[in-house]
């Protein structure tokens, strides 16, 4: 099942190369669920272990998308919006 997920078109996006050896992007929330469940996936959900801006914004010049922070100082969230409900 895994592999399966793994494979997905819009998770192929995950912009990997930032990623140095022990850093990691975890997909996580009710896109988990829904995978698991073989159920249709509206968005994902993704943490990663370091610079998440950075992440965001490579992960918006792949899927066109714009980028929206949210949140307070130390606990910032950055949303990636795109048309093409990636």
């Amino acid at each position: 099942m895994l592999e399966k997920i793994r494979d997905t078109d819009r998770l192929n996006l995950l912009p990997e190369n930032l990623l140095s050896p022990g850093e990691g992007v975890y997909l996580v929330g009710g896109s988990v669920r829904d995978l698991l469940l073989r159920l249709p996936v509206s968005d994902y959900d993704i943490a990663v272990s370091q610079n998440p801006e950075e992440f965001a914004n490579v992960l918006c010049g792949r899927v066109n998308g714009r980028k929206v922070v949210m949140g307070k100082t130390g606990r910032l969230i950055h949303r990636v919006v795109s048309a093409a409900g990636i």
